[in-house]
């Protein structure tokens, strides 16, 4: 699949139907003329944020936090085998329900979101909840296109933290993701019977003992999720 989504002229990603306000959010998104970057001064923060608030008062206000807050937590965000469909593509167009919005676009709103740009304090509805979680999808984003922009195929080894199907797949989805060196792998059989669903660690153990054998840095070990 990698080698289809480099030749693809442009990469569609569907985030899902419209539900809790995606269309507000993505809106917002859209509607941003321009932000300038996060200063490096922690001091600047606060002037930062009302400037934001001044330039972009629909993303900013307070209505649109809880849709970008469930925007961020689509699956697309967290599965494995979806890294390869954004890093791979020339030119990736995000859509959820009807809305549609460029990589480039929402690259640069996302690095210039914090969660209190929406306000002093977090919205009433989200004074429980762990703020490390808030926007977690969008910030697994932004570390997947500081990857690709850099060109770095060996720092996608966020396998351990995506979510997959099978436990294999964090095996069987890292192969792409390692092109520079994965013909050494090649041998390992692509095997989803039943017999190989519940065994599943001989899928781990068949590229370990190739790695002991060629991969003098053991770099596709990186990758595999060794709790499950």
């Amino acid at each position: 699949m990698h080698h289809i989504y480099r030749k693809a002229r442009s990469v569609v990603v569907w985030l899902g139907a419209a539900q809790d306000g995606s269309d507000l959010a993505m809106n917002a998104i859209a509607n941003v003329k321009e932000i300038p970057r996060l200063p490096k001064n922690e001091d600047n923060i606060l002037i930062y944020i009302l400037g934001n608030r001044s330039n972009a008062p629909i993303l900013f206000s307070e209505s649109v936090f809880l849709p970008m807050a469930r925007l961020s937590d689509r699956s697309w965000f967290f599965r494995l085998w979806t890294a390869q469909e954004y890093f791979y593509a020339r030119q990736v167009t995000f859509c959820c329900g009807r809305k549609t919005l460029s990589d480039d676009v929402l690259i640069t709103v996302l690095r210039s979101l914090l969660i209190y740009s929406f306000g002093q304090s977090l919205p009433a509805s989200f004074k429980d909840e762990d703020e490390e979680n808030l926007f977690r999808g969008f910030r697994v984003l932004l570390g997947l296109h500081k990857l690709k922009d850099k060109k770095e195929n060996l720092g996608l080894m966020q396998g351990r933290s995506r979510q997959v199907k099978e436990p294999f797949d964090r095996v069987y989805a890292a192969f792409g993701m390692a092109e520079s060196f994965d013909a050494i792998y090649r041998n390992v059989l692509i095997d989803y019977s039943l017999q190989n669903r519940r065994d599943y660690w001989k899928t781990y153990t068949a590229p370990g003992k190739l790695a002991l054998m060629h991969e003098p840095h053991l770099r596709l070990l990186l990758v595999v999720e060794s709790v499950d």
